[in-house]
C-alpha cells in the first residue's frame, strides 16, 4: 500500500477533492493555497512494552471541589472556608459568579486573582449572567442536592505578597432551609462546621413581597438555631448577614419596611445568638442586578473584605506585576 504520507492532494483535511474532484472551497484547484500539498500525517507512538501501563498526563477537572479535594487545598497556602449559607433562589450562586467575575476584572483591593482550580466551575456559574449567553435578564443554575461541593479562589495579598486560598461552600439551598425544619440534618453541613466566616443570605426581593416577608425573615432565625443545636457552629467563627437583590428592594415601594425588618431580625440574632459568634456584620448586595439603576456586584467587594478582615499585611517581600486586563485571558501566566 502507498505510503499515506506521499499522497499529493489538499493539505486541508476537509476537503475530499481527491475522490470528488471538486474543492471544499469551491475554487478552481490551482488558485487554491493548499491544493498538491500532502496531508499531514500524524506520526503514532511506539506500542509500549508488554505489561507497561499507558502514558497518561492527568489534568485537574476545574470543576468545583469534592470535601476531600479542598482539604487538599489547605496546607498550600493561607486558606479561608466561606459557607454561603440560605434558600433555594436566595442569590449564593449569583453571588459567587459576581465576585469571580469582579476579580476578573482587576483587584479588589488588597486582593488580587492569582488562580483557581475551578475555573470551569466559575465560568459556568458566570455565563448565564453575561451578554454572551443572550438572555434578557440575568440567570444562574441552581445548584443540585447533595453532598457539598466547594468554589476555589487563590488570591494575593497585594501588599505582603502573601498568597491565599478562598473556599467557598456550595450546598443546595433547599437542604438549609429543611435543616431549620430538622435540625438533624444539620449534622451532615461540613462546611459549616469548618467555616471562619458563617454568611447568610437573606432574599431581599422575598422580604420586600407582602406574601413572603415572614418567611423570609423567619427562616433565616431557624436556619442558625438548626446550626446551633446541631453543635456545628465553629468556636470564633464571624456571621456575614448579606440582603440579596438590593436592587429589588430599592425599587420596591417597601423598601423601609424591608429595612426595618432586615434590623428586626438581625436584633434577634444578636440577642439569640451572640456568644456564637466573634462579630455579626450586615451586607447589602446586587450580586446580579435586573433592575436599572444599580451596578452589578454592589457591595460584593465589602463582604469579600469582611471575610478576610484578619488578614493583614506582612514584611514579605513581593513584586506587582502589570497583568491582561482580564485574568481568565492569562492562564498560562497563573499556571492554572
Amino acid at each position: 500500500m502507498d505510503d499515506p504520507s506521499q499522497v499529493i492532494q489538499c493539505s486541508n483535511p476537509d476537503c475530499k477533492i481527491a475522490e470528488t474532484g471538486k474543492c471544499v472551497e469551491g475554487l478552481d484547484p490551482s488558485a487554491c493555497g493548499n491544493y498538491g500539498k500532502p496531508l499531514r500525517v500524524l506520526d503514532i507512538a511506539p506500542e509500549a512494552e508488554e505489561g507497561a501501563g499507558p502514558q497518561m498526563v492527568s489534568l485537574p477537572h476545574a470543576d468545583r471541589l469534592a470535601p476531600g479535594e479542598a482539604r487538599d487545598l489547605l496546607p498550600e497556602a493561607r486558606a479561608r472556608v466561606i459557607a454561603i449559607v440560605g434558600p433555594h433562589d436566595s442569590g449564593k450562586t449569583s453571588l459567587i459568579a459576581s465576585l469571580y467575575d469582579q476579580l476578573q476584572e482587576g483587584p479588589i483591593v488588597p486582593f488580587a486573582f492569582r488562580g483557581s482550580q475551578t475555573l470551569h466551575a466559575f465560568e459556568q456559574a458566570c455565563h448565564d449572567a453575561r451578554a454572551a449567553s443572550q438572555r434578557g435578564t440575568p440567570h444562574s443554575e441552581r445548584t443540585r442536592r447533595g453532598e457539598v461541593r466547594f468554589f476555589h479562589l487563590g488570591l494575593l495579598h497585594q501588599e505582603s505578597g502573601e498568597a491565599l486560598n478562598l473556599l467557598l461552600g456550595d450546598r443546595a439551598g433547599e437542604e438549609y432551609r429543611e435543616a431549620g425544619d430538622d435540625m438533624t440534618l444539620a449534622a451532615e453541613f461540613i462546611e459549616v462546621e469548618r467555616s471562619d466566616v458563617l454568611t447568610l443570605l437573606v432574599d431581599g426581593k422575598r422580604l420586600a413581597q407582602d406574601g413572603h416577608r415572614h418567611n423570609a425573615r423567619e427562616e433565616l432565625l431557624l436556619i442558625v438555631q438548626a446550626l446551633k443545636d446541631a453543635e456545628i457552629l465553629p468556636n470564633g467563627a464571624r456571621l456575614a448577614i448579606v440582603l440579596t437583590k438590593f436592587d429589588a428592594v430599592m425599587a420596591s415601594p417597601n423598601a423601609k419596611r424591608v429595612g426595618a425588618d432586615l434590623a428586626t431580625a438581625v436584633a434577634r440574632l444578636n440577642a439569640y445568638f451572640a456568644d456564637c459568634f466573634a462579630k455579626i456584620e450586615v451586607f447589602r448586595v446586587a450580586a446580579s442586578p435586573t433592575e436599572h439603576g444599580v451596578a452589578r456586584g454592589t457591595g460584593v467587594a465589602e463582604l469579600l473584605c469582611f471575610w478576610l478582615a484578619d488578614v493583614s499585611p506582612t514584611s514579605l517581600p513581593h513584586t506587582l506585576q502589570v497583568l491582561p486586563e482580564r485574568v481568565i485571558a492569562r492562564l498560562a501566566e497563573v499556571g492554572v
